[in-house]
């Protein structure tokens, strides 16, 4: 059987290549997706003023999305460490990680060195959360890791609270004492 409609055979041993390259298949896509959005119109009326915020619509997924922890209360700074060599680096890095991630996910650590490349003897770990890196210091200040190294953590923001000292001391203020009865009657 042959056929009679010489441009349909043509067109059928046509590629898609072939046909976009004519501008057919082009034509076919964008009559098919102006029918769609014809038949879709999901605007908004003509002077419709939409009165609903993000957070009385979206309330509780708005609670689930991640922010960024601009705060330092999630750090924690670890001295009295082991001064190492870069060869036992390694080592040491994995002791101090099976320590310390008990209380939580570090994000980051940094072990500072010298120029010779000798580890200095204090480290620093970002935890996920301040809850994390709190735990971490009350459970590990004072932390026994050999005979000749207790550690002492301490917050990072501990640091900028003693920074911000002043020189000059002030005695407390005396309070009046209140009595309030004796607790036996």
């Amino acid at each position: 059987p042959e056929c009679t409609c010489a441009s349909a055979c043509e067109m059928s041993q046509m590629t898609a290549i072939e046909l976009w390259e004519e501008g057919a298949y082009k034509q076919r896509q964008e009559e098919y997706f102006e029918e769609e959005e014809s038949d879709n119109e999901f605007g908004d009326p003509e002077g419709y003023v939409d009165d609903i915020t993000d957070e009385e619509l979206l309330h509780d997924l708005l609670l689930k999305k991640p922010t960024e922890d601009t705060s330092l209360d999630n750090i924690i700074v670890v001295d009295n460490a082991p001064k190492v060599g870069p060869d036992r680096m390694g080592k040491l890095k994995s002791v101090l990680n099976k320590v310390f991630e008990r209380f939580g996910k570090i994000q980051t650590d940094y072990y500072p060195v010298d120029e010779n490349g000798l580890f200095k003897g204090y480290f620093f770990m970002e935890y996920a959360t301040a809850e994390q890196a709190i735990n971490a210091v009350r459970t590990c200040d004072g932390y026994k890791l050999d005979k000749s190294h207790n550690f002492a953590v301490n917050l990072f923001t501990d640091f900028e609270k003693y920074a911000e000292l002043t020189d000059e001391w002030e005695p407390p203020q005396k309070s009046p004492f209140n009595e309030i009865g004796s607790s036996a009657s």
